[in-house]
């Protein structure tokens, strides 16, 4: 016999009719009375059978399941995870202490430990804000260093095109001088005009 899946047998028992619903054939007549329910296989009731299937593992999760069945004697892990301030609430029960008073005190230390996990966090965001801003200071600072080094360089380069140009300007200009005031070819040397 051909083993069925899960969904297949899951399918086939919610397709069944329930008990005393059945369909009579049209020759045969209603039984009056009330309706028995078969209890002679409480395994093979619907309810159970059901049960039974939706109690096994999806197809699927076997191969996870079996590791598992091996080690019967060994403590199966704990799969879902606990709500830290129920286990909080655990911790600090104590015999004979108010239910209230335990639970408020037990959520005020689980709340304790939130708010520190979380001034950790801004403190850790807030220390690596200040190392990016301590880099990115650095890289301009740099940044205005090599700006103010070639701004530098400019300026001593046009200083020293000005110092050309107005000694050639000052070259120029005593040359005229010399040309204008120089006496005509025979004449007596003499001062020029306004000089004494």
């Amino acid at each position: 016999m051909s083993e069925q899946s899960w969904f297949d047998r899951l399918s086939e028992i919610l397709n069944q009719p329930l008990p005393g619903t059945e369909e009579v054939p049209p020759g045969k007549a209603a039984a009056p009375g009330p309706v028995s329910i078969p209890e002679d296989e409480d395994d093979n009731s619907i309810l159970d059978r059901i049960t039974d299937i939706l109690t096994q593992p999806l197809p699927g999760t076997e191969a996870e399941a079996a590791p598992q069945a091996k080690d019967a004697a060994a403590p199966a892990p704990q799969v879902q995870k606990e709500n830290p301030g129920e286990a909080a609430v655990k911790e600090a029960h104590e015999e004979g202490a108010d239910p209230v008073s335990n639970t408020a005190a037990a959520s005020a230390e689980w709340m304790k430990r939130e708010y520190d996990r979380f001034i950790a966090y801004q403190e850790q965001a807030r220390k690596a804000f200040a190392e990016q801003q301590r880099i990115e200071q650095e890289r301009f600072a740099a940044y205005q260093r090599t700006q103010f080094e070639r701004m530098m360089r400019a300026q001593e380069r046009e200083r020293r095109l000005f110092s050309q140009h107005q000694q050639a300007r000052y070259r120029a200009w005593q040359q005229q001088l010399r040309q204008a005031y120089q006496p005509p070819p025979g004449a007596p040397p003499g001062f020029p005009p306004g000089m004494m």
